[in-house]
């Protein structure tokens, strides 16, 4: 690397991720007119607001930032869309993937807030069967929670939503007002993720094309619930929602 470009690619602060934490911290240090250069990674160029998210399960939600990159320009941030391959802190460099390459930048001082996403690893049947309030067009994302909620609304439909956390708790409302007919069996409390693994047997027992994660309670009100329909030969449509346990995002993802 020459010098030239060794010093394009160098930054006073490097910030990695651009949610809530990341896009106010780069705002306001470049409001501060304190270090020169900032740099601003991450993987999509549309913020998600993570608060909003539940309101997607009802009906499309327009994004109030649809661009990153156009929120930054002028500002002397830099913006560079990709994801974080390797974060060496001795060395004070980034690898960073992009659509189209893959580049290095090093930094006199970094913040790491990449944030973190639903764990659908820690307890089996959790990716399979659980949806979640992913953005995107995922097969297991809110879009995807809301396609399945119209298309069967005119079946026996339950909800087990497992989580017990403000946006649980806000999600069984929107789907409870949106889809007034659906029972919804509750917002639990997390717990003991491996307490959760009967909920996904249940889950198959009843044919569920559902989905599901982790909590306690579920079990213990949804199980003896959804076993006493299965025994009385009533299938229902039974949708698991994951809540409740994060799993922070490794710099390598």
């Amino acid at each position: 690397m020459n010098s030239t470009n060794a010093g394009q690619n160098h930054y006073d602060v490097v910030i990695l991720g651009a949610g809530y934490a990341g896009l106010m911290a780069a705002l306001h240090l470049r409001g501060r007119k304190g270090p020169r250069r900032i740099a601003l990674v991450n993987g999509e160029d549309q913020f998600v607001e993570r608060s909003r998210l539940q309101e997607s399960i009802s009906k499309p939600v327009a994004a109030r930032i649809p661009s990153i990159a156009a929120l930054v320009a002028g500002t002397g941030i830099d913006f560079i869309r990709g994801d974080v391959a390797e974060l060496d802190a001795e060395a004070r460099r980034v690898r960073i993937v992009t659509a189209s390459v893959e580049r290095s930048v090093t930094f006199d001082r970094a913040m790491y807030a990449l944030g973190s996403r639903t764990d659908v690893e820690t307890v089996p049947g959790v990716d399979a069967y659980a949806y979640r309030l992913d953005p995107g067009d995922g097969l297991r994302s809110a879009t995807a929670l809301r396609a399945a909620l119209n298309e069967n609304a005119r079946r026996p439909l339950r909800i087990i939503v497992v989580g017990g956390g403000v946006t649980a708790i806000e999600a069984a409302g929107e789907i409870k007002a949106r889809w007034p007919q659906a029972e919804a069996l509750g917002a639990f409390a997390p717990t003991d993720p491996e307490a959760v693994e009967p909920a996904f047997e249940i889950a198959e027992a009843a044919q569920g094309a559902g989905n599901a994660k982790e909590g306690k309670a579920a079990l213990e009100s949804a199980k003896a619930e959804v076993e006493k329909l299965v025994k009385n030969g009533q299938n229902p449509y039974t949708l698991y929602i994951a809540f409740g346990r994060d799993r922070i995002i490794p710099s390598q993802e």
